[in-house]
C-alpha cells in the first residue's frame, strides 16, 4: 500500500506449504458440471502451453510463483475430477453432484462442514506427512492463450490490454513468470497498480474501521 501498489492473494508467499482451491467449478465448457465457467461467461477456454485449464489451473499456476502444491479441492463432482485429472494427489471434498448446468444435489450443511473438516484434516496430515502432491508448474517462458465467446469480446479485450489477437475469437501471450499467467489479460497479479477509486475506497475502508 505504501507503494501505491496491490497484488492478487496477498498471503501467499513462500512461506506457504499448500493451497487449497475451496467452493470452486469445473472449467468453462465441461458437459453436465454444475455452473461451469472460467472466470466470466465471456471467456470461452483458457489454455497455458497447449493445456486447457480453469480457474483452479490458473490459481495454481500462480501459486507455482512460491513452488505451492495443490492440497485440497472442494466443489462438483465434475470440478473435484477436473483438479484430480490434472493435479495428481490432491485431496476432494465432493459437496454437491451436478445434475445440470442451473441445478445440484448435496448433504445438509451440517454434513457438508463435517465432510470439509475431515478433508482438510486428511490433505493436511498428508502434506505434513511428506505425502505426494501436484505443483502446477508449466514451463517457462509461458504461452498462454485466451478464447472468448464472440469477437466483440475479444476485441474489447484486446484493446483494453493492449493483447496480440491471433484470430477474431482468441488472443494470446507469451509469459516469463508464472505469477504473472493472467496479468496480461485481466491486471491481476503481482504489482498491480492502484486506481483512483480503489485507492478511495481503501481509505474510506480504512476510515470506517477507525471509528
Amino acid at each position: 500500500m505504501k507503494t501505491g501498489k496491490r497484488r492478487w492473494m496477498p498471503g501467499l508467499d513462500d512461506s506457504v506449504d499448500g493451497f487449497m482451491v475451496m467452493a470452486h467449478h469445473a472449467k468453462a465448457g465441461t458437459e453436465g458440471a454444475f455452473l461451469h465457467h472460467t472466470q466470466n461467461l465471456g471467456w470461452e477456454d483458457f489454455t497455458i502451453n497447449g493445456q486447457s485449464v480453469g480457474e483452479m489451473g490458473i490459481e495454481l499456476c500462480y501459486a507455482a510463483h512460491w513452488s505451492i502444491p495443490a492440497i485440497m479441492v472442494s466443489g462438483d463432482d465434475y470440478c473435484c475430477r477436473e483438479a484430480e485429472q490434472q493435479f495428481p494427489g490432491i485431496v476432494s471434498a465432493i459437496v454437491k453432484k451436478a445434475e445440470s448446468y442451473e441445478r445440484a444435489t448435496g448433504p445438509d450443511p451440517s454434513e457438508a462442514h463435517k465432510l470439509l473438516a475431515a478433508k482438510v484434516k486428511e490433505a493436511v496430515s498428508k502434506l505434513e506427512a511428506g505425502g505426494k502432491f501436484t505443483t502446477f508448474k508449466p514451463t517457462l517462458p509461458m504461452k498462454v492463450r485466451l478464447r472468448m465467446t464472440t469477437p466483440e469480446a475479444a476485441q474489447k479485450t484486446a484493446q483494453r490490454y493492449n493483447a496480440k489477437l491471433i484470430d477474431q475469437y482468441t488472443l494470446e501471450a507469451e509469459v516469463e513468470r508464472h505469477c504473472d499467467v493472467i496479468k496480461w489479460i485481466s491486471g491481476t497479479g503481482l504489482d498491480m497498480l492502484l486506481k483512483k477509486s480503489n485507492i478511495l475506497f481503501l481509505i474510506d475502508c480504512i476510515f470506517r474501521k477507525s471509528i
